[in-house]
């Protein structure tokens, strides 16, 4: 299947692109993600960013910027928006309007959620601007598609789609014009290696949102006995303060983590078992623990495309969510120093070869007929030289 557009813009150095994300309009800590992509892609090319604030006095219903801490809240504004979603109805805009007057070759669109896209609305000129329109959506159900109907308008208005969720990409081709294509997740590798630096691992267990209960106690009664040093989350949704600084700190604990749990997206989390209805996809936990040289421990997505980008041996070492004694297990991992730094040495040198946020952007370029960069270039030589010296160098200290 040929993934470039129909229309291949003309060869040229410098195309002009305009991103575009709402990570600002939602400033939850999954919209990191977004933030980050589009950090590094600014950087890449030669790009405007626009990622609007949101209005200052939106509906409480929708203020999705602001944590809705009460479960009956949660709940209430759920089931108003499937109320709407099965009356064919869209979320309403909660990003502050902004209006486009600029001529761009590339418009590209990253967010975390199929109902994000009702803030194009508030993007006036969006499609008018330029000559080419993709976008990228992380999170796309199967099972949620029947009550989206609403959003199909907005995809059909892009050249292009990149969804993360590869099961999801035949049910929703069947829905839209748009061509859909499979694109990973992938990490800020330059701020998330060890290399050069390789700081002490001081933190034994690091665990960062959802969580295995069954593993996630047993943990946390070792620390209380001062038998390990476990890092984990406190609370639940809250909103960030500086995209740059909540990026940085999580790629700074993780490169200081001996061990990184990763389990699939479904575990501790209902809500998302039921959205998921048996799909399953990468989440980005795997492509920051790997970066970051910790050594991940937890499952492994049944799926085709953890299969491809997590091809080496020991990219995660399966644990069970109910555990008869954790404590044991990473005790029997410990006892083979020789292995766990072959393990921290490959998670990195594998990301810096092929998981960076810049080989997604040029996939993005190539797919849309855009030439690559001489920042892409330059900025894979530098992964790719840290590589080539960890490789080299095998009994130097491991990252």
């Amino acid at each position: 299947m040929n993934l470039k557009l129909t229309m291949v813009l003309s060869p040229m150095a410098d195309a002009k692109v305009l991103l575009c994300s709402p990570y600002n309009t939602y400033m939850q800590s999954y919209n990191g993600i977004m933030y980050e992509f589009c950090k590094v892609a600014y950087g890449l090319s030669d790009c405007t960013l626009l990622a609007p604030p949101p209005l200052q006095e939106p509906s409480q219903l929708y203020r999705s910027a602001e944590p809705i801490r009460d479960k009956a809240g949660r709940e209430l504004r759920r089931a108003y928006a499937k109320f709407r979603n099965q009356l064919g109805m869209v979320r309403l805009p909660v990003a502050q309007p902004v209006r486009l007057k600029e001529k761009y070759d590339l418009f590209f669109y990253a967010c975390s959620f199929v109902h994000d896209l009702s803030n194009l609305d508030n993007i006036h000129g969006w499609e008018e601007c330029s000559r080419f329109r993709v976008a990228f959506i992380m999170e796309s159900w199967s099972n949620l598609l029947k009550d989206q109907k609403g959003y199909m308008k907005y995809l059909d208005r892009f050249d292009h789609l990149f969804l993360l969720n590869a099961s999801s990409i035949p049910n929703l081709q069947k829905m839209t014009r748009a061509p859909c294509t499979f694109l990973p997740l992938a990490a800020d590798c330059v701020a998330a290696s060890p290399f050069p630096h390789l700081p002490a691992r001081s933190i034994d267990v690091y665990s960062m949102g959802r969580r295995a209960p069954a593993v996630h106690r047993q943990l946390s009664e070792a620390m209380q006995k001062n038998d390990l040093l476990y890092l984990f989350d406190t609370t639940h949704s809250g909103v960030v303060i500086d995209w740059a600084e909540s990026r940085q700190m999580t790629a700074d604990l993780i490169k200081r983590s001996k061990y990184f749990v990763t389990f699939d997206h479904t575990i501790g989390s209902a809500l998302k078992a039921r959205e998921a209805s048996g799909e399953v996809a990468l989440s980005m936990r795997y492509f920051e623990g790997a970066a970051g040289g910790a050594v991940m421990i937890g499952s492994k997505p049944k799926c085709a495309e953890f299969r491809e980008c997590f091809d080496w041996p020991d990219s995660v070492l399966e644990i069970p969510e109910h555990p008869e004694d954790i404590i044991e297990i990473l005790k029997e991992f410990d006892s083979d120093a020789e292995r766990l730094n072959g393990i921290r040495r490959t998670n990195v040198m594998e990301s810096h070869l092929r998981h960076d946020w810049s080989h997604r952007w040029q996939e993005v370029l190539e797919v849309c007929g855009l030439p690559s960069t001489s920042a892409i270039a330059e900025r894979q030589s530098l992964l790719t030289g840290w590589a080539n010296s960890m490789q080299k160098d095998t009994a130097a200290r491991s990252p």
